[in-house]
């Protein structure tokens, strides 16, 4: 736990190193290899979502038609936030659909919040709380990889979504880190 620990404040370091240049990059990044990404990313969020509603197959409850209510009731709560809320409210479609889907499962008794109030309203987080992190560039590398992988697709994300909706980016536009910081890291 210690050396994943170190993994992911090595990741950390990686996004605030990254992100002031990764703009520079996009050029590298054509709609074929941004478009293959997402649909890739999507296939895989899928399977995990089938197994979140439907249940794991050969479980006793794969397929249970009260998991399968449980999703619906949460889905088309959702989508229906999303056609009759407008403006700044319609970002909390997904919120409420769960919020929806969870007061359903409680009303049907299939949730339980006894140990909730075994747990403080307000705690402060343990900092490490598995010691002091380790940091093996080698263990790390996998999640370096893949956070320069999702640093692409979310950026895969935006430019679709700019397509989609007709909209240019705009190349203006500056990055939130101050100017001084940026020439320390990359002098031009």
């Amino acid at each position: 736990m210690q050396t994943a620990s170190g993994a992911v404040i090595l990741a950390a370091l990686l996004y605030f190193l990254i992100v002031p240049i990764f703009k520079r990059f996009l050029r590298y990044f054509p709609s074929l290899v941004i478009g293959v990404m997402l649909i890739l990313v999507a296939i895989n969020l899928a399977q995990i979502s089938g197994k979140l509603i439907a249940g794991a197959p050969g479980s006793p409850d794969f397929g249970s038609p009260v998991n399968l209510l449980m999703a619906f009731i949460t889905i088309a709560s959702t989508l229906l936030f999303s056609r009759l809320l407008r403006g700044t409210s319609r970002q909390l479609t997904i919120l409420l659909g769960l919020l929806v889907g969870a007061f359903s499962s409680a009303l049907m008794g299939l949730m339980s919040i006894d140990q909730v109030s075994l747990t403080p309203l307000l705690a402060a987080p343990t900092p490490f709380p598995f010691g002091s992190p380790k940091f093996n560039l080698i263990a790390a590398t996998p999640l370096l990889i893949f956070t320069l992988i999702s640093m692409v697709e979310a950026t895969g994300q935006t430019v679709a979504l700019n397509e989609v909706l007709g909209k240019k980016p705009n190349k203006n536009s500056s990055l939130t880190f101050p100017r001084p910081y940026v020439e320390m890291v990359w002098p031009r």
